[in-house]
């Protein structure tokens, strides 16, 4: 899955959507951490993605958005997210395997300078 899925879900929200949206990502029903309000409360669409994505992972910002998703009762969205989500899986685990293999070169870099 990529954060574009998540995007254009998102996009699909309508302006008071997206309010209520960010109000229930405040909120302390999330098992892992929350996002402050004061980063939400003026976070546009691609900055509230990108919070989630830090906060929860991608995988956990799936999880969250259809949570919130259901109780703002946009079962459409959640419905059309869960097919793509279900059709990108395998999309989930490149993108997941390639991001820590991008992270392992860094680290090699990082030890490579400091050798010398």
């Amino acid at each position: 899955m990529t954060k574009k899925v998540l995007l254009s879900t998102l996009d699909n929200l309508g302006e008071d959507e997206f309010k209520r949206f960010k109000w229930f990502l405040k909120g302390k029903q999330h098992k892992d951490s929350t996002i402050p309000w004061s980063k939400l409360e003026n976070a546009r669409t691609l900055d509230t993605l990108d919070l989630m994505v830090q906060t929860y992972t991608l995988p956990g910002a799936v999880k969250v958005t259809k949570k919130v998703l259901k109780k703002i009762n946009r079962n459409d969205l959640l419905q059309s997210l869960e097919a793509k989500v279900d059709d990108d899986d395998e999309d989930a685990a490149s993108e997941a395997v390639m991001a820590a293999v991008e992270m392992f070169l860094e680290m090699l870099d990082e030890v490579e300078d400091d050798e010398y």
